[in-house]
């Protein structure tokens, strides 16, 4: 269900970035990582043990990683005016928060990885097989 979750937002973030990537190649992140996590995700799936246990964990955290990294990048240009727009006591107009890049998009990624080390850590899985 997970990798099915990946390999869906790595076609939608290519569908979204699709204008940009030849010009800016981390967009590229998203897009490389949710085929490949979704699709290793697959294989542990059919093949599940104690080493495809423990790569589960690391896709899933790396997940979290790329979803800040896009947090991150999506949101760089807005922090600086919402501080300048709290010196001035002014409001944040809505305008400011709807344009383009999405502001909380990338958090789906962070949402996955949690819910996947949630599943991890939590579910009694008989890991030494």
């Amino acid at each position: 269900m997970l990798s099915g979750g990946l390999l869906i937002l790595a076609f939608e973030v290519y569908l979204q970035h699709f204008e940009k990537l030849s010009e800016i190649k981390i967009m590229w992140t998203p897009v490389i990582f949710g085929v490949v996590g979704g699709l290793l995700g697959v294989f542990i799936s059919i093949f599940f043990n104690t080493i495809s246990y423990y790569l589960f964990v690391v896709i899933m955290g790396v997940s979290m990683v790329v979803g800040s990294m896009g947090l991150y990048f999506h949101n760089k240009w807005r922090i600086p005016l919402i501080l300048s727009s709290l010196a001035d006591k002014e409001p944040v107009s809505i305008e400011f928060l709807v344009v383009n890049p999405p502001l909380l998009a990338p958090s789906a990624f962070v949402g996955l990885g949690v819910i996947g080390l949630l599943l991890a850590f939590y579910q009694p899985w008989n890991k030494a097989s």
